[in-house]
């Protein structure tokens, strides 16, 4: 029998979608001072940064699990290599689609 492992370095690409979401929501706070600034209505670019924040955030977050994710079975000693490389696997029934949980919560 004969397996084949592909990795995937997603945590990458959400490191740049958390970037770029973060410059998006500096810009809404930029545009909403300067309308201020003139009188108007500063709430609506208020929640716009706000949302753009919140994407922010989540995207670094899942930036981080997944660099965790790659960097996971380096750091164990082999027992525990085997183990967490079988916990990768994904798995819908299951929280966060990982067998053994949240690794934050449960180890």
């Amino acid at each position: 029998m004969v397996s084949v492992l592909i990795t995937s370095h997603l945590w990458l690409h959400w490191a740049k979608l958390a970037i770029r979401q973060e410059r998006r929501a500096w810009e809404a706070r930029e545009l909403g001072q300067g309308v201020e600034k003139q009188g108007g209505n500063y709430a609506l670019y208020l929640g716009l940064e706000t949302e753009e924040s919140i994407q922010a955030v989540s995207a670094a977050r899942h930036a981080i699990h997944n660099l965790y994710r790659v960097w996971r079975p380096f750091l164990a000693n082999k027992k525990e290599r085997e183990i967490q490389a079988d916990d990768l696997t994904t798995d819908t029934r299951h929280p966060w689609g990982v067998r053994g949980g949240c690794p934050r919560v449960n180890g």
